[in-house]
């Protein structure tokens, strides 16, 4: 990992030294790295990257740039899995610039009754819509493949 500390970058390069065009491409390349599958590694969910991120933050990358990364990308960034209040598991297909705990999902499982359920849209930014989101969720723990609710 490039980091601030000079670790990763050519001549030695730290903190300031690295272009802030250095230290944005950063913060983009370990998200994707950890964020994807790989042969030797299983990507974390997008919500397990953004913590990680901010963990790293300070020592190995931008502080303000991470925050900056994570407003852009919002809370529950595109491809999160989520659990909402009526107990029903939903993919994020679209965030919302307005409000980032409103995004639009794909809804697909009950986990009240452990079952897949009709896919459906739901904008949580609908007037009118009374679900919300609990929290970020790991599909591992449901075995659902989220990529296929993304299409």
């Amino acid at each position: 990992m490039s980091a601030l500390d000079g670790s990763g970058y050519p001549e030695g390069l730290k903190g300031e030294e690295i272009s802030v065009y250095g230290r944005m491409v950063a913060i983009t390349d370990v998200y994707d790295a950890i964020t994807s599958d790989r042969v030797y590694h299983k990507g974390m969910t997008p919500t397990q990257g953004l913590k990680k991120l901010l963990e790293w933050s300070g020592s190995h990358l931008d502080p303000a740039l991470v925050k900056e990364f994570i407003r852009c990308v919002g809370l529950y960034p595109i491809g999160s899995l989520v659990l909402l209040e009526s107990g029903r598991l939903g993919v994020v297909i679209e965030t919302n610039d307005e409000d980032q705990r409103l995004p639009v999902l794909r809804v697909m499982y009950n986990t009240r009754f452990r079952t897949p359920i009709t896919v459906d849209t739901l904008d949580l930014a609908k007037p009118g819509t009374q679900d919300r989101i609990l929290r970020s969720v790991d599909p591992e723990d449901y075995k659902i493949d989220v990529r296929k609710f993304l299409v």
